[in-house]
């Protein structure tokens, strides 16, 4: 049907002049999106720029042809608007961040709704999930973050392989329940105070789990009582004790105190103690040279 109403001339300088379009011959992308046919051979080359110039990756684009059936300003304002977004701004490094760009207004509303009733945004595979699937997702209540748009984001973040983030990140029970736009917020916080390594934070990975106030609290805590230096690689060690230490070590410590499982009043019952951390109250110096990733590698192992 394309084929019929588009310009003859442009689909003519379109075949002759473009061999590959994100990466995918231009006649294996007609064939599976013919539309791409009416966008005008120079608007084409507008949106090649404009995915170069804001970091979309070519694999992205190449999963959402339809992009290329987009007018070049809505395409612009779609990323620029993805980027000042709190919550899409989380996910420009994501593989499917052009299925965020294509699908941005309805992914947007269903972000609304979620503001609405007061809960933490999903991450993309809720947000972008087609009608039928969102429906029944929300009807469920399954709203828990999926492992590989977290892995991803993160290794992205951190110059990682997936599997290395993996290993660190899963050592929290609680990694799927908390929303990328949380896990930024404590990320911007530690690294835009200037003194702390991306090194260090990936040492001690499942603090980024922990609200920025909490983190915040402890940190200043551990370094106001000369407990470690700024340049220590187990400082963030330290602040996680000190963030798991009223919850027994069980994870619990990033949900607000009300919302433990602990009785902060219960004699510190024994399914609730990881060894270490009894030697770590005894000897705080065997802590810091002894068992530096005891917490992170053992106790939310």
């Amino acid at each position: 049907m394309y084929l019929l109403v588009a310009d003859k001339n442009n689909i003519v300088k379109i075949k002759r002049e473009i061999t590959t379009l994100a990466g995918v011959p231009i006649n294996d992308l007609i064939q599976k999106r013919p539309k791409i046919l009416m966008t005008k051979i120079h608007a084409l080359y507008d949106m090649l720029a404009l995915f170069s110039k804001y970091g979309i990756p070519e694999s992205s684009v190449a999963r959402y042809p339809e992009l290329f059936t987009l007018s070049v300003e809505t395409v612009r304002r779609r990323i620029e608007e993805l980027n000042k977004d709190p919550v899409l701004s989380t996910m420009t490094s994501h593989p499917q961040v052009g299925r965020i760009i294509y699908y941005q207004k309805k992914i947007l509303d269903r972000i609304k709704y979620f503001n609405s009733l007061n809960t933490e945004t999903p991450t993309l595979h809720v947000l972008s999930a087609d009608t039928k699937r969102f429906k029944q997702i929300v009807a469920a209540g399954d709203l828990k973050n999926k492992g590989t748009d977290v892995v991803h984001i993160l290794s992205q973040h951190f110059g990682k392989t997936c599997e290395e983030l993996r290993q660190s990140i899963t050592r929290h029970p609680h990694w799927l329940t908390i929303s990328m736009q949380k896990i930024q917020e404590s990320l911007k916080y530690l690294e835009g105070r200037g003194d702390i390594s991306k090194e260090q934070i990936f040492h001690a990975l499942p603090i980024v789990l922990y609200p920025r106030l909490k983190i915040e609290k402890e940190l200043e805590y551990v370094l106001a009582n000369n407990e470690a230096s700024v340049k220590d690689m187990h400082l963030l060690h330290l602040v996680l004790y000190y963030l798991e230490k009223p919850v027994h070590f069980t994870g619990d410590g990033l949900w607000p105190s009300e919302h433990s499982g602990v009785d902060e009043d219960d004699p510190e019952p024994e399914e609730f103690i990881n060894l270490n951390s009894q030697s770590y109250e005894k000897d705080k110096s065997l802590y810091r040279h002894q068992h530096l990733s005891s917490f992170t590698s053992t106790t939310l192992g």
